[in-house]
């Protein structure tokens, strides 16, 4: 019973910490090279210029990246992201996934990493 307590315990205070720090900041640029995109119901698009890295987290997404980018990491259900160019791409979670044209990288594929039921990198 004590384990499940600090289990709990522990589960609220990272809860508690996602809503309130990263909730508000949704969509909000932390540094000059990152760009998050955090909430539900969002429909964005975003430019890249060629080093940006963005982040993606939550559910019922949907993120349109013009130009070329360095890193695009999803973590969620239901993301669906179009991507003009990325060097590298992981996914995480259920049904969410990310389709690209091109990469940037030597042999023109992405290096990328997927976990989830129903995830892709196309």
């Amino acid at each position: 019973m004590k384990n499940y307590s600090k289990l709990l315990l522990a589960l609220t205070v990272v809860i508690a910490f996602e809503f309130m720090a990263f909730i508000p900041k949704a969509g909000n640029t932390q540094d000059p090279k990152t760009s998050n995109v955090i909430g539900s119901g969002i429909n964005r698009t975003i430019e890249c210029s060629g080093d940006e890295n963005i982040k993606i987290e939550g559910s019922d997404i949907r993120v349109t990246i013009t130009g070329k980018c360095n890193q695009i990491s999803v973590t969620g259900a239901d993301i669906k992201v179009t991507a003009e160019s990325a060097k590298v791409i992981r996914v995480s979670g259920a049904d969410s996934g990310v389709s690209y044209k091109s990469s940037s990288n030597k042999n023109g594929k992405v290096i990328s990493s997927v976990s989830g039921a129903g995830s892709y990198v196309t």
